[in-house]
């Protein structure tokens, strides 16, 4: 079972990783440039939350510092919701592999949003989603502190493209590890051809 998971789940990587990356971008983008101004002065945070009520550096204070962080979080429970959506398209993916097919992210979307269908994944089938999960957890740290690095290349004025971009692609790396696995696994092994009977004259 955990060999079937990670196996669809490494060879449609891409599929999968676009299939949510072309939401939680944008959306983790739009949420950077909403508090540019916080993301500016990411070195100061630790002291700026220490300032008294209506002490500001570049207008920001404690309470521009508790928008931004309580914002995040709404964002990403919206995004947890988003993914439930997306199984749906991760197991178009795999169903189109077994078939021996090219997935595409577009033909995974439109069978995204019909989903709510039930996704039967065993109680045997946990122990594979945690070690795909944490795996996920393990590629989207990488990539966040990756992009984190890169970010300080951009100077405090853009800084908010480089967080916008390497959170939404640590969510979308991190979704990858979840719903490719669990489609993988709600679908089955591939069926073996029935063996033709062989007559002998």
């Amino acid at each position: 079972m955990l060999d079937r998971a990670v196996a669809l789940t490494l060879r449609n990587l891409s599929t999968l990783f676009l299939l949510g990356a072309i939401v939680f971008v944008p959306l983790h983008l739009a949420h950077a440039f909403a508090f540019r101004n916080v993301l500016s002065v990411a070195d100061l945070r630790s002291d700026i939350s220490e300032f008294p009520e209506g002490k500001k550096v570049r207008n920001v204070g404690t309470e521009e510092l508790g928008d931004e962080r309580s914002t995040l979080l709404v964002l990403l429970l919206v995004e947890a919701g988003i993914s439930v959506l997306l199984v749906g398209g991760a197991r178009r993916v795999v169903e189109i592999d077994d078939g021996d097919g090219v997935p595409t992210v577009t033909d995974a979307w439109s069978h995204a949003l019909p989903l709510l269908q039930t996704v039967p994944v065993s109680a045997r089938s946990s122990g594979p989603l945690l070690v795909c999960g944490s795996i996920g957890v393990l590629a989207a740290f990488l990539i966040y502190r990756i992009g984190a690095l890169a970010t300080e290349l951009l100077g405090d004025d853009k800084a908010f493209v480089g967080v916008g971009l390497s959170r939404g692609a640590a969510v979308a790396l991190f979704v990858t590890f979840v719903i490719g696995p669990v489609a993988a696994l709600s679908t089955g092994n591939r069926p073996n051809p029935a063996p033709q009977s062989l007559d002998v004259y």
